[in-house]
């Protein structure tokens, strides 16, 4: 078996593992780092594909999948839930490049291609890729759909996590972690160096932060990712009786509706439904106007403030007394909403502005495992090979060395586009 890392390699974003074995090949993932200049795409694909595996809906997994139907179709494994919202993401790509000017990387008919050849798989099915490859889906707890996938690679076992998430959230129940024989793990590293907070002092201290900017009649905009997290942040606010309005705009709506089509795949989705039932889903421009005229909390994509309604209300609220933006997920460094966070300065589409007086905070909501979290489910699987992947290099190499220290097990962080023969190592 050989590996080659088309992305997610010393960096988050634009995933893609190759996977090679007695001549069949099978695309792990392959998705897009998210910029605001333009998408970074991974390593393009040189020959054929037997077949593509997603493990969940989030763009920097599934948003570069088009491309691999330029010239070719092939067979496109995921989760029920990921199929509406994968076609959901990737055509809201499309729509966000051409209002940048933005060149496609691809259009809508290989869109039509993709959807037309995805095989959906449920959790636990063991289904054939390719020649004797068969894989499964495991709940990997990220978002709505999100699974690892466990492969069995001639007589060698490959896990591969995606991103995964091993404590319980308002949404998710806690990712599957009982791997036999593993022989390779692929591994997220998100959080490989960090630790998490415990969630429900997090989320009364975001509660009650919220509650004192409205208690001034002031406004809190959430930036946050269409899928996941606008939907927990909302049913955080009402579970823990936040008593002001709740504004939704953008794809997060979209997302919402899809969401309720999988009540299986939520942990519980009466209270689910409670929540997106109390917000306002705003339609027009005249709800946005009455969002910022009282006291209120909106939740927004983009969740980097690389685009989206969200922008538009920060334009909109500078000026005014008692504003807040309250980041909910992770920041890369070269995204606007980094800037925001660190420097309290905005710049996004030609724009350098300061929001000094605006109350900027970060609340660690993480769908990620956390550094404790995946060790011990590294230690757990035991694998005879980890290779860790989707992770800022600082944070992957410090976790493939505590690895090594405390296990003793055999690592390897990969550089982009590195290939790896797996005999070499077990």
């Amino acid at each position: 078996m050989k590996l080659t890392f088309h992305g997610a390699a010393r960096e988050v974003g634009r995933a893609g593992c190759l996977v090679e074995h007695d001549r069949r090949r099978v695309m792990l993932d392959y998705g897009v780092k998210v910029s605001p200049e333009q998408n970074i795409t991974p390593l393009p694909v040189q020959g054929f594909l037997d077949a593509v595996i997603v493990t969940h809906a989030h763009l920097d997994h599934s948003g570069a999948v088009p491309t691999l139907f330029h010239n070719s179709e092939q067979p496109v494994f995921m989760t029920p839930p990921s199929m509406p919202l994968i076609d959901l993401l990737v055509k809201d790509s499309l729509k966000v490049n051409d209002l940048k000017g933005l060149l496609p990387i691809f259009s809508e008919q290989h869109v039509k291609r993709m959807m037309r050849n995805v095989k959906q798989v449920m959790n636990g099915e063991e289904e054939k890729v390719a020649g004797k490859m068969t894989f499964s889906f495991h709940d990997a707890g990220h978002i709505l759909g999100a699974a690892s996938a466990e492969l069995n690679v001639g007589n060698q076992k490959l896990v591969y996590t995606g991103d995964i998430k091993f404590s319980a959230s308002r949404l998710h129940n806690p990712a599957y972690d009982k791997f036999k024989a593993v022989d390779v793990l692929v591994t997220e590293s998100t959080y490989g160096n960090r630790e998490h907070p415990e969630r429900t002092s997090l989320e009364k201290q975001f509660v009650e932060s919220c509650t004192e900017i409205c208690e001034k009649d002031g406004n809190v905009l959430v930036p946050a990712f269409a899928v996941g997290r606008s939907q927990e942040i909302i049913e955080a606010l009402v579970s823990n009786d936040f008593n002001y309005s709740i504004y939704m705009d953008g794809m997060c709506k979209s997302a919402a509706e899809q969401m309720m089509e999988h009540p299986d795949y939520l942990r519980d989705y009466d209270e689910f439904y409670r929540a997106m039932k109390q917000a306002v889903w705003i339609t027009n421009d005249t709800q946005r106007k009455q969002a910022l005229d009282e006291p209120s909390v909106i939740v927004s994509t983009a969740g980097m403030l690389s685009g989206g309604p969200a922008l538009s209300y920060l334009f909109k609220m500078r000026g005014k007394k008692d504003q807040a933006v309250f980041f909910s997920g992770y920041q890369p460094s070269d995204t606007p909403g980094y800037g925001l966070l660190h420097s309290k300065r905005l710049k996004v589409e030609g724009f350098d502005l300061d929001f000094s007086p605006f109350d900027i905070r970060y609340f660690d909501f993480s769908a990620h495992a956390d550094k404790n979290e995946l060790f011990a489910f590294v230690k757990k699987t035991a694998p005879k090979l980890t290779l860790i992947q989707h992770g800022e290099e600082a944070q992957a190499l410090a976790f493939a060395k505590r690895i090594e220290d405390e296990l003793g097990l055999t690592t390897v962080v990969p550089t982009f586009g590195q290939k790896i023969d797996v005999d070499d190592y077990v």
